[in-house]
Parts: structure tokens; sequence; C-alpha cells
């Protein structure tokens, strides 16, 4: 969890300090709904997660991929963040799963911290 959330942290200051704009408050919360959706469905999931939830985080890389395609800051927030390789690594493991989740919430964190308290 600490390499995490040091990784996270990492991620937004370097953002900030290239003075990318960063994505909107609203692009984020759609990413973290996502996001959170597939963390609640892993709850009900064994060790090792089912066909069923490894199709879940395919179809939200897939809608990550999209969001990225129609907005370039968000395209930029996932490349820095290297979210498309996080959830491919995966797999059917539901650690990683779990890992991928709170990496995310630390992003999320970490972008209000920072961009959030600069008016942005």
């Amino acid at each position: 969890m600490k390499k995490c959330v040091e990784k996270a942290e990492a991620v937004i200051t370097s953002l900030q300090k290239n003075r990318i704009k960063g994505i909107t408050t609203n692009k984020l919360r759609n990413l973290l709904s996502l996001t959170n959706f597939l963390f609640d469905m892993s709850r009900q999931e064994g060790d090792v997660l089912s066909e069923e939830m490894q199709e879940r985080v395919a179809y939200t890389r897939m809608r990550f991929a999209y969001e990225a395609g129609r907005d370039q800051e968000v395209k930029e927030f996932i490349e820095k963040a290297e979210l498309m390789t996080v959830m491919k690594a995966i797999g059917n493991s539901k650690s990683r799963l779990e890992q991928f989740c709170r990496y995310m919430e630390s992003l999320v964190g970490f972008h209000k911290f920072y961009f959030e308290s600069e008016g942005r």
C-alpha cells in the first residue's frame, strides 16, 4: 500500500511541476466510479478473480481507453499514472485488483490536494 501511495503522489506532483493542466474533477470522478464498482464487486470474490470479474476489469480498461481517446488531459493522466498497464497486470489476482483500486484512490486524493487547492 505504501508503495502505491508514494507512486500516486509522485505522478500527481510530476503533472503539477510540468504545468500540465490536469484532468477535470468530473472526469476523475467518472474514472473513480468505474474503479469503485470493481472494488465493490471484488469483495464477493475469493483470492482468484472469476471469469466474470476478469471481464469487468477488461471492460473497465476499455472504458479508461475510451475516456482517454475523448480527452487529451485524461490521456495524459492515464499514461503518466500507467493505469492501462496496471489494469492489464491484474489478471486473475484479487490482491492486484485491490492494489489498483487503492492506487486509483491515492491518485484522486493527491490530485485533489495538489490541483484543487490551486483552484483547478
